[in-house]
């Protein structure tokens, strides 16, 4: 009795469920899933892109040093479920998008700038209704937000600026943060 098989040819091989070749391919795909699951139990999100830091206090702190432009703070932004304390550099507010104007507004409760903010920003951020204040440093940044911040509000550090004299790069400004909050 003949199988009726619509693969002709050598593709036909192994077409019994049974067949040793079938199997054999199956113990192959069966080694080959389990490295690939092995693969990403291993994997983390990259350093310093919304990487998690830790928890203090019901507090989750949030490195995202890498972000250094407004596209960045629409997307850091645009991925937090829930009111957060931002610690920023940004000044640029004249690249300010409608759309992130309203996720400032639905996201932040409290922004911490660890740079100088100048007298229009803050007035600007005032009529928004969101807590705002300026530290000289990031170390400072942390301990005035973690003291703005209610329990189960993460604090997402997104500078939103390039990397300058401070830093010599992402990374390091980065991990200055990662310092201040191992701090508190």
């Amino acid at each position: 009795m003949k199988k009726n098989n619509s693969i002709k040819g050598d593709y036909a091989v192994g077409y019994d469920i049974s067949s040793p070749v079938i199997r054999d391919f199956q113990g192959l795909l069966d080694s080959r899933n389990l490295g690939l699951q092995n693969m990403g139990a291993n994997f983390t999100s990259p350093e310093h892109k919304m990487e998690f830091v830790k928890t203090f206090r019901g507090i989750d702190f949030i490195n995202d040093s890498s972000c250094c432009n407004v596209n960045g703070i629409y997307l850091t932004l645009s991925n937090v479920q829930q009111k957060i304390t931002w610690i920023s550099a940004f000044s640029d507010w004249s690249q300010l998008t409608d759309e992130l104007l309203q996720l400032m507004i639905s996201k932040v409760s409290n922004i911490i700038f660890y740079k100088e903010l100048d007298a229009p920003a803050k007035i600007f951020l005032d009529a928004l209704n969101i807590y705002n204040e300026c530290a000289p440093n990031i170390e400072t940044a942390v301990r005035a937000a973690f003291y703005a911040t209610h329990a189960n509000q993460p604090i997402v550090f997104c500078p939103g600026v390039d990397v300058n004299g401070d830093f010599l790069s992402y990374a390091e400004r980065g991990d200055a943060f990662k310092d201040a909050v191992a701090q508190l």
